[in-house]
């Protein structure tokens, strides 16, 4: 394939990447710090209103079922912050979700509605599934394996001969804007390409990794899920499962088919794993507990890589400035797919 063959290559992958890439990166960019944003973006709804200490998540469970009699909570997810609140995934029997925030002082219902009424909890879910089911996983693996072709035909394309590697990356100045833009295309494509790839390739991973899942579910029409347990099994369940993990903040809880899933941060591990803790049975006990140093789940290893959680504490910046600069990358090449203005 000659030299112009492959940037017009790359010139129409980068036209059909464009808009996921940009939704992968813009989401992603909200993501980083989750939970303080969302405070910014909605602090009525996400801080809480009241000072003292939190209400029990028994008491939240019991309220919840009180107050939604037509839908059930999946998950309870517990504030992250001192300013934070609890925050609540509900159900119906349609399959339709809706979202709440509580106030861990008071109980009182701060915000309630779909996805849309919580910015940040939308990107998360756009960033990871974009579209419903199986094929929203399927378009989040196509675009990670496709930013991977989309570099590898650039670095191609790019590829200096001998002798002018250096020269292949300087900016020359006095050139027209658009040879300019171009310019800063190329050399800004290759200073990201190890990040790039890094991003990619892990997202890639977590993308199969949930598809193969899929895939080895057996479908069948999904039923309403167990109701959840009394709020007093509830915080029973809680004080068992700090007997075997006696010092970790709580993350969330979930009852799946009416048993309780409780998970505990293990910023031991990496900052995105968590210890996992099954209870059910009468009398209550542990059915399985899965210490974060034992899941053996892909995502536990890429997620902090894929985030930048392992480069901590400097991490996180570096993903917003990483982010931003994949965002300029994808904004001067859309521009230089524009027709030039000729006099």
């Amino acid at each position: 394939m000659s030299k112009r063959q492959t940037l017009k290559l790359h010139r129409w992958l980068g036209i059909v990447l464009l808009l996921p890439l940009l939704l992968q990166t813009i989401t992603g960019l909200m993501l980083v710090y989750k939970w303080p944003l969302a405070q910014w973006l909605d602090p009525i709804g996400m801080q809480r209103a009241t000072t003292g200490a939190n209400s029990s998540a028994g008491l939240i469970v019991e309220r919840a079922t009180a107050t939604w009699e037509q839908r059930q909570l999946q998950r309870l997810y517990f504030p992250e912050s001192k300013t934070g609140t609890f925050f609540l995934v509900l159900q119906n029997r349609a399959g339709e979700k809706r979202y709440a925030s509580v106030d861990p002082g008071s109980g009182e219902v701060l915000r309630e509605g779909s996805r849309w009424q919580f910015p940040v909890e939308a990107a998360l879910q756009l960033h990871f599934q974009p579209l419903p089911g199986r094929l929203g996983n399927s378009l989040v693996l196509l675009t990670g394996c496709g930013v991977l072709l989309l570099a590898g035909v650039g670095v191609v394309a790019w590829w200096p001969r001998e002798g002018r590697w250096r020269k292949s990356l300087v900016l020359r100045r006095g050139l027209r804007t658009r040879l300019m833009l171009r310019q800063i295309h190329r050399s800004l494509g290759i200073l990201l390409l190890p990040v790039l790839l890094t991003i990619a390739t892990t997202g890639s991973l977590m993308a199969l990794e949930i598809v193969l899942q899929d895939a080895a579910t057996v479908s069948s029409t999904p039923d309403l899920p167990a109701p959840p347990p009394t709020g007093a099994r509830v915080d029973a369940a809680i004080d068992l499962a700090r007997t075997v993990v006696p010092s970790a903040r709580l993350r969330d809880i979930s009852f799946p088919d009416g048993r309780i899933k409780v998970l505990f941060h293990a910023p031991e591990v990496n900052g995105r794993t968590v210890h996992s803790v099954l209870l059910g049975g009468k009398p209550l006990r542990i059915m399985k507990y899965l210490p974060a140093q034992e899941n053996s789940a892909w995502w536990t290893t890429l997620l902090p890589v894929h985030s930048g959680d392992y480069l901590a504490p400097w991490g996180n910046w570096i993903a917003l400035g990483t982010g931003f600069l994949i965002l300029l990358l994808a904004s001067l090449g859309a521009l230089l797919q524009l027709p030039e203005r000729t006099r």
